[in-house]
């Protein structure tokens, strides 16, 4: 099953939580920070999303 972590880090605490959790899961992981996305995110080719954000 692949996964993506789809986030957003102001002040980099969310990319290293988002790096930790994928880290974690281990298999079939797409790490997409959308602030350096250079294009649309195709997220059809993934099962499961996993949002996160700063707050």
């Amino acid at each position: 099953m692949k996964t993506a972590i789809v986030f957003a880090s102001t002040h980099g605490t969310t990319i290293l939580t988002a790096t930790y959790l994928s880290e974690k899961l281990l298999k079939n992981i797409g790490l997409i920070q959308l602030l350096e996305a250079e294009q649309k995110v195709d997220l059809t080719r993934f099962d499961q999303v996993i949002l996160g954000g700063s707050i």
